[in-house]
């Protein structure tokens, strides 16, 4: 996933698309390479680790599970949607009923993401 993340554009405050990878792999680099790269050098060494039952590997296992959870931040990404999805919708005409059934379209998913948050945390 990290290598696919230097593949992915970025939109610019101006509103144009950045393709370029050489500057789209530069901002990943300064922005959500840090994070990534701890996050996944956790998962590797926990299952390093493996699942021995001693005391002391399942406390370092619990305390990476948590640092795992961190995750969750790169979710922050998704406060810039409907920035990009007004951009989107100004660029493109879409009629009265296209633009009602892709409001309901994202009503279900913001739904069933709930659905899916609340099971993650029921059943852990």
């Amino acid at each position: 996933n990290m290598p696919m993340s230097c593949m992915v554009g970025h939109m610019h405050h101006d509103g144009t698309v950045m393709m370029d990878i050489r500057s789209v792999t530069k901002r990943y680099l300064w922005t959500w390479f840090p994070l990534d790269s701890m996050v996944v050098g956790f998962h590797w060494a926990e299952l390093l680790m493996g699942d021995n039952k001693t005391g002391g590997i399942n406390r370092v296992g619990a305390s990476l599970r948590s640092v795992r959870m961190m995750r969750t931040v790169r979710l922050f990404r998704l406060l810039k949607a409907p920035e990009i999805a007004d951009k989107i919708m100004a660029m493109l005409p879409l009629s009265e009923q296209l633009t009602l059934i892709a409001e309901i379209a994202r009503i279900m998913i913001v739904f069933l993401w709930m659905a899916h948050a609340l099971a993650c945390g029921w059943y852990g």
